[in-house]
């Protein structure tokens, strides 16, 4: 396995998520690529998720703070999975359509793609179209799916034998 696909979306599952996408890359010797894709929203429509928050605009030039925001969290993201000893890159894209989303992802050719959910539930996606259900429906590879909560049972190392004296 060469690629593993991060899907993150700065809520409160993408710790979860990048703790997943490290473990995965780390035992199967994979690099990983932070995908995240800043909505196409302007940020005054919707600028909080979770505790990443952009903030309301105070100045004409918010696009690009809001985008050297995303950017400095991707940064910092990347720095942290690095000094876990795994390859990692960055692709942001741009967009609010799971469609688009689904072929964003399917471009990039991934091996195994890690997505967080926040389990909103059926009535929620079918009103709102939840991107979650629809990566999991039309992806080219196996899909790993992080809830908020979701810890990885660490492998436990065997216990040295002891000889009976």
């Amino acid at each position: 396995m060469r690629t593993i696909i991060a899907a993150i979306d700065f809520s409160d599952v993408t710790d979860a998520l990048v703790a997943t996408a490290t473990e995965f890359a780390s035992a199967l010797g994979s690099n990983i690529v932070l995908f995240h894709v800043a909505p196409a929203a302007d940020p005054w429509v919707d600028t909080a998720f979770d505790r990443y928050t952009v903030g309301a605009p105070t100045s004409p030039h918010w696009a690009e703070v809001e985008a050297r925001h995303r950017e400095g969290i991707l940064d910092q993201l990347r720095d942290n999975i690095r000094a876990a000893g795994v390859e990692v890159s960055v692709h942001l894209a741009r967009g609010d359509d799971a469609t688009e989303i689904c072929n964003e992802l399917a471009a990039l050719r991934p091996d195994l793609i890690i997505i967080g959910s926040h389990r909103h539930g059926m009535f929620h996606d079918m009103l709102l179209g939840g991107v979650c259900p629809r990566v999991v429906r039309r992806a080219p590879c196996p899909v790993v799916v992080v809830h908020p909560g979701d810890t990885i049972p660490r492998q436990s190392q065997p216990a040295a034998s002891k000889s009976a004296a």
